[in-house]
């Protein structure tokens, strides 16, 4: 016996059991997955109202009492005039078996929908409860053209029925363009006659005064001027509820606004299964119109990135998707794809029973276009110079350069957020951010098409370059102080539009501007991981080097040189930084000859050639030291403190580290205190003590943490691994090594990749998995080769050699070392060199060539010696160990 106190989950099972049904079958008659029946009866999950419809169809509930029985499956709360609560579904089925009572057919002339809804669960229920409430008297659903306000409306206003006693009435204003015929086709929508000398707008109000109605306005966008009508109306009428769909935003006392979003969209930056990718309502909506115009289109592992990318490009708006799914029949996904360069000329040829203005997408936006007055136009295509949004700043600099805008910008910004032609981004202002705004890349496409056609075209993006240059450079220097993670962000923000600004430099002949911006961004391209990028806008303004002023064109150079080591391409590096240098010691430019001092010292540094590297490094710092240039002052100390420790002088090393750490500290430079932190705990390692080299990496990670400069956070990540890996705790160590190869691998950074692989290769070498250890290996090795990290791959190559020394295969072990040595030659990496030859000793001796391991090992410690190096401490027994045991086969002699 079923009671009204059984949740829907327990009712719904008995009921299926009842129809001998299994979930699975009944699954398949709805068409859902089971996972989706099994969660509904758990009472985990509540059914969409899509859903809840099919339910009661399969289960075969009573055609009067289905109304009900969906909102008892979706436990919605019971409206005004309604006597039933949806609780009650149980009881009044039983009551109601055989009764021939139906209930009252609510009055209304609501379009029947000619395809299926899909989606848009959360704006139903959103929108529903909002006209339920007793204070809320108009509700504007606003939003651009084609993002589905029309098809929402009815949806909802068709689920609302029974709560308004006197009926749901539509009235399409798409066709009038007067707003003194809004009152006439509402008056016809209702079947309102006039009478005798009794005007339109009295009869109105006297028949809507005692009814309990909700009336639909669609497209009042363009007869806004009979926004003060409508005010009469709810005056007059106190029961009366108006829902309208409007590109504008009426603007009276009792409008209250929801604006309607695009579709829900999948992540662009994940790459979801089949399965996950069909649960989003964009994908939905192409899914089922594409089937309805080619029914055996499905979704596949082959077409899904295609088809997911298709719903991002075009903004998730449902108008646009539907447009680009009836080209199916045509085109591939793939080949759609390619072809959405021009949106506006391919999303054409939509359904004949649509309005005319939805039957291309351009003339969808044309409609609202046309709407602007001539200022608000002007303003509009100026907009399209943006790229990515923009800030209130930004818009006074650019569109209003010359003064010669016919309309305020502030008051014409509003207008066009009014008129849906604009959104904030909320995702910016939710987390603090200064206001930002945005245009759909659809609506700027048609904004950029007007650009581009007026005169005024290069003139506004001259205006956007010489923004965006000033930008960068405030940015650059903000970066080097205590607001670089708040300036870190805002360059984040602004990256399209600084992309935008180096094309135009690039392709307008303005390589003095374009360098200027580039040479700005190079620390944010560091930060971010953005170095591929960064690298080749040095090349393009390097190609045309004969424009730039010399002092430009050495500080080029030391950037390109900075960002070519960044991916171990070191002998460009060198070329580059030398050449800075020169042209530096040339014009007697003493900060530019820093800079490249510093370079070449570093370069060195990563080749193991420590002592040369200290060389330029104190050639470098009397230079800073002259020009009081306190930043590069601090990174000479750090410097030259990282290569005195490289040759052992561990005391020394710590006193430079300390006083470019105050130095920072002083600036407020937050990343470089964290390298300074990072270096520090490498030497506190270097030295044994485990419990400093912590203590400094854990705050060196608190500030990368909160700079989110996933690179360094990597290179922490990476560091404590070590750390930890010396004292024995190989499992954490893998799980340091593994979050931090995820965030890597989030920016892209192959070298640095390679580099957390190889850590994890030796991890689970010690562990004693010698088959995952070799390869994670290989795979460090061949993303080295393919990015040609020398340095990278000889490191690599020299694991595999210890891996296959602890495996016995002394053949690969003395392959791997001898390719090692070859690579470490090429790039003279002499610290390298020694390391290498001690693992080619350990072959020998294995072989029982004991003479030939000694002197391998001689060769070896004369090399150390000869450069100031010296094993780590935490290496130092293990070679004691060996060396003792060669002393003790060959005899004292």
């Amino acid at each position: 016996m079923l009671t009204m106190t059984f949740s829907f989950g327990h009712w719904l099972k008995q009921q299926r059991r009842s129809l001998d049904l299994t979930q699975d079958q009944l699954a398949e008659r709805i068409g859902c997955s089971s996972d989706l029946i099994r969660k509904i009866e758990a009472g985990t999950r509540r059914p969409s109202r899509s859903i809840a419809e099919r339910l009661a169809h399969s289960l075969e509930i009573a055609p009067e009492n289905r109304q009900l029985f969906v909102r008892y499956a979706r436990d919605e709360p019971r409206g005004a005039g309604e006597i039933e609560s949806a609780h009650a579904f149980p009881r009044v089925c039983e009551a109601a078996e055989g009764a021939t009572a139906t209930p009252q057919r609510q009055r209304n002339n609501l379009p029947a929908p000619p395809t299926v809804f899909i989606g848009r669960e959360q704006e139903l229920a959103a929108v529903g409860a909002l006209l339920r409430q007793r204070d809320v008297r108009l509700l504007t659903l606003s939003g651009p053209g084609g993002v589905g306000k029309t098809r929402l409306s009815l949806q909802v206003v068709a689920d609302l029925l029974p709560h308004f006693v006197d009926g749901v009435f539509f009235v399409s204003l798409a066709p009038i363009r007067t707003p003194d015929l809004v009152l006439p086709a509402i008056a016809e929508a209702l079947g309102v006659r006039e009478t005798g000398a009794q005007p339109l707008i009295e009869r109105l109000k006297a028949w809507l005064r005692e009814r309990q109605l909700l009336l639909v306005l669609d497209n009042f966008e363009q007869v806004i001027a009979a926004a003060p009508l409508v005010a009469d109306l709810l005056v007059a009428a106190p029961l009366l509820k108006l829902l309208i769909t409007s590109r504008e935003l009426l603007r009276i006392s009792s409008e209250r606004r929801f604006l309607v979003p695009p579709l829900a969209l999948p992540n662009p930056a994940q790459r979801p299964a089949v399965e996950q990718l069909t649960q989003y309502e964009a994908v939905q909506l192409f899914i089922e119109r594409a089937q309805a115009v080619e029914s055996d289109f499905q979704v596949t592992t082959a077409n899904a990135l295609a088809v997911a990318e298709i719903c991002n490009r075009l903004d998730g708006l449902p108008l646009a998707i539907e447009l680009a799914a009836a080209r199916i029949r045509l085109l591939p996904p793939q080949t759609l794809l390619e072809r959405l360069g021009s949106r506006l000329a391919l999303l054409t040829q939509g359904a004949r029973d649509l309005p005319e203005r939805q039957q291309t997408l351009r003339r969808t936006i044309d409609w609202s276009y046309d709407l602007l007055h001539v200022g608000e136009q002007q303003l509009f295509r100026r907009l399209a110079v943006f790229v990515g949004g923009h800030t209130l700043e930004a818009v006074e600099t650019v569109c209003n350069a010359d003064s010669d805008l016919s309309i305020d910008v502030l008051d014409g910004l509003a207008s066009l957020l009014d008129k849906s032609l604009l959104d904030r981004d909320r995702q910016v202002e939710a987390k603090g951010g200064e206001p930002r705004l945005m245009m759909l890349e659809t609506i700027r496409e048609y904004a950029v098409e007007h650009l581009a056609a007026s005169e005024e075209r290069e003139l506004v993006r001259r205006h956007h370059a010489a923004y965006y240059l000033e930008l960068a450079e405030r940015a650059a220097l903000e970066l080097r102080g205590p607001n670089q993670a708040r300036w870190l962000d805002r360059v984040e923000q602004e990256q399209s539009n600084l992309r935008a600004a180096l094309d135009w430099a690039a392709s307008a002949g303005e390589a003095q501007r374009g360098a200027r911006i580039a040479i700005a961004l190079l620390r944010f391209w560091e930060v971010r991981g953005h170095l591929s990028e960064g690298r080749r806008w040095y090349d393009v303004f390097l190609a045309v080097q004969r424009q730039l002023a010399p002092e430009l064109h050495a500080r080029l150079l030391n950037a390109a040189a900075r960002m070519a080591f960044n991916q171990s391409d070191y002998a460009r590096s060198n070329e580059l930084y030398q050449q800075a240098l020169d042209l530096a010691q040339s014009r007697g430019d003493q900060l530019g000859a820093a800079a490249a001092l510093n370079g070449l010292g570093t370069v060195a540094r990563s080749c193991g050639e420590f002592g040369r590297a200290a060389t330029y490094y104190e050639e470098a710092l009397p230079l800073w030291r002259a020009s009081g240039d306190q930043f590069g002052i601090a990174t000479g100390l750090l410097n030259l403190g990282m290569a005195t420790r490289d040759q052992g002088y561990y005391l020394r090393a710590g006193e430079l580290l300390e006083e470019s750490l105050r130095m920072y500290r002083g600036i407020g430079d937050t990343r470089s205190i964290a390298l300074v932190l990072d270096h520090s705990a490498v030497t506190a390692r270097n030295q044994g003590d485990y419990v400093c080299a912590m203590a400094l990496q854990d705050e060196c990670l608190t500030l990368r943490r909160a700079l989110r400069d996933k690179r360094g956070m990597a290179a922490s990540l990476c560091d404590i691994g070590n750390l930890v890996l010396d004292q024995g705790d190989v499992d954490r160590a893998i799980t340091l090594y593994e979050e931090g190869l995820a965030l890597i691998r989030e920016v892209g950074e192959q070298w640095a990749g390679a580099r957390l692989l190889d850590n994890l290769g030796y991890a689970w070498q010690r562990k004693g998995e010698f088959t995952r250890s070799g390869a994670f290996h290989d795979e460090a090795l061949q993303i080295q080769r393919r990015i040609g990290d020398k340095h990278g791959a000889a490191m690599s190559l020299a694991n595999i050699g210890v891996l296959a020394l602890r495996q016995d295969d002394l053949e690969c072990a003395a392959v791997s070392f001898a390719e090692s040595l070859a690579l470490r030659h090429a790039i003279n990496d002499r610290s390298g060199i020694w390391s290498v030859l001690e693992g080619l000793a350990e072959v020998a001796f294995a072989l029982h060539q004991t003479e030939r391991a000694a002197w391998i090992f001689g060769a070896a410690e004369e090399l150390r010696d000869s450069i100031g190096d010296s094993i780590a401490p935490a290496n130092l027994p293990g070679y004691e160990q060996t060396v003792a045991a060669l002393r003790a086969a060959l005899g004292a002699a």
